[in-house]
């Protein structure tokens, strides 16, 4: 054999090698609705600005039809909207209310694709001396709280 056939037999095997490899994906459709358990993994202090990240992943594999199409510990987008600290007022010394919301947004599914999440967040209101806040000025929403959020459209995934 000479070399131009030994490229084209080389060529012919990765041709073949890759429809098989592509055969074997799967589009599946998540349903709109669909359950993702979202957890809390980072904290979140007073001196966060809206608009900061908050670290947040996937708690369990989401299935559809037998496969998993959005895998468990899957970066989860959340934002912060609001992060207010409760105040006591000069004149009246009433106290204000402190407030917390966290937007969480979109995850991503086995092959990339950004899911939307449906209107879910966290929030919390709390009074200066409530104790929803720590010694560092943390909110006490620690990590390993879970939100269970819902898919806002239905979107079509490749799986293996």
């Amino acid at each position: 054999m000479n070399n131009s056939s030994l490229s084209v037999l080389a060529l012919m095997l990765v041709l073949l090698v890759s429809n098989q490899l592509n055969a074997q994906e799967q589009e599946v459709i998540i349903p709109y609705n669909t359950m993702v358990v979202c957890e809390l993994t980072g904290t979140v202090t007073l001196d966060d600005k809206p608009g900061k990240e908050v670290e947040m992943k996937v708690q369990r594999d989401v299935v559809v039809n037998g496969k998993v199409v959005i895998a468990k510990d899957a970066a989860v987008y959340a934002t912060i909207r609001v992060n207010k600290k409760p105040k006591s007022n000069y004149y009246t010394g009433e106290e204000g209310t402190g407030e917390l919301l966290i937007d969480i947004i979109s995850v991503k599914a086995v092959d990339g694709t950004v899911v939307n999440l449906n209107s879910c967040y966290f929030q919390r209101y709390a009074e200066k001396n409530h104790n929803w806040f720590d010694k560092q000025r943390r909110w006490v929403l620690a990590g390993g709280a879970v939100k269970n959020c819902q898919t806002s459209v239905k979107t079509t995934v490749k799986v293996p």
